[in-house]
């Protein structure tokens, strides 16, 4: 079955390692494909963590997610660390993709997973344009003059 994600990032700019719970199996008795967005997202916060932001709070505004797409690689199992790494890029004017390579500490593949965000302030429920810092700071390629 050809990957849904196509060219993956080769080069990950933060890592965090989570390690699978008993509550994080299915009846297969590996992670369940439910958990793997839920670690993204656990990555996902961290990542904004490092710049002071949280979910609700990237330079004032919120993020929504707009959509997300997941290769299922290899099986997870209970007690296993698992190393995700973060990168973003595909930068529009209030949108951003967060790439997640997910892998055990050994280095086995378990999952990669693309995820598009908006920048999104909620009182006004419309998304906004994403500043140049705030892009920069997200790993935005620097415009040349």
């Amino acid at each position: 079955m050809p990957r849904l994600i196509e060219n993956p990032p080769v080069k990950y700019t933060h890592s965090c390692v989570l390690r699978i719970r008993a509550s994080d199996l299915n009846y297969g008795n590996h992670l369940g494909n439910d958990r793997i967005l839920a670690f993204a997202q656990e990555a996902r916060i961290r990542f904004l963590e490092q710049f002071g932001w949280s979910e609700l709070d990237v330079a004032g505004h919120g993020l929504i997610q707009a959509g997300a797409v997941v290769d299922y690689l290899g099986q997870g199992f209970y007690g296993e660390d698992i190393v995700i790494e973060t990168v973003c890029d595909t930068f529009g004017s209030s949108s951003f993709t967060i790439h997640n390579r997910m892998r055990t500490a050994d280095g086995r593949n378990i999952a990669q997973v693309q995820c598009r965000m908006v920048l999104f302030d909620y009182s006004q429920q419309k998304p906004v344009n994403i500043s140049t810092d705030v892009s920069r700071q997200l790993g935005a390629p620097v415009q040349q003059a």
